[in-house]
């Protein structure tokens, strides 16, 4: 498992210290960068400043909430991986129905909404579709001449083709 995220960074958003504390030191076992905040402002601070590969918020954030976080980011990136999170009771202390969340979630392109208290088992499940997400999404193109690289397989395909060459090269 630690071979699968090694490489990547994931953007966490958290208000419940106990909980951000204890899951942000297993995710820094599994991932190359974890950045941990408190709060949907400092959360859009890092994503502007640094490189994030998965985002995972909680939706019950104080001053912004998690949706809202979620509609600024996907104005300025339609494909990053998006996992939210919330508890019952947080649906409760909005003004929204746990229907109008979930309908405002469904059009934010999540990789899942996941209900608090969350499992690992559940959790892992949720990044491996995140993982692949990226994976199926990380074909850039190099130049104009069909030539693209895979970052995830790290595979150059001309036309669709793979081609063989050296790690150095």
């Amino acid at each position: 498992m630690n071979d699968t995220f090694n490489n990547l960074t994931l953007l966490y958003v958290e208000d419940e210290i106990n909980i951000q504390n204890n899951l942000t030191e297993s995710l820094t076992i599994i991932f190359k960068n974890v950045y941990s905040v408190e709060n949907a402002e400092l959360a859009l601070e890092i994503y502007k400043t640094k490189h994030i590969d998965i985002i995972l918020s909680d939706i019950g954030l104080p001053g912004m909430s998690g949706i809202d976080f979620v509609k600024i980011i996907r104005k300025d990136n339609k494909t990053i991986p998006i996992i939210l999170l919330t508890a019952y009771t947080h649906i409760l202390l909005t003004a929204y129905t746990q229907t109008d969340i979930l309908l405002e979630a469904i059009k934010l392109k999540l990789v899942s909404y996941l209900t608090k208290p969350i499992t690992l088992d559940s959790l892992l499940k949720t990044l491996l579709d995140a993982k692949n997400e990226i994976s199926n999404s990380n074909i850039f193109e190099i130049n104009n001449n069909n030539i693209k690289y895979n970052i995830d397989k790290k595979i150059l395909l001309k036309d669709d083709e793979d081609l063989y060459i050296t790690a150095s090269e």
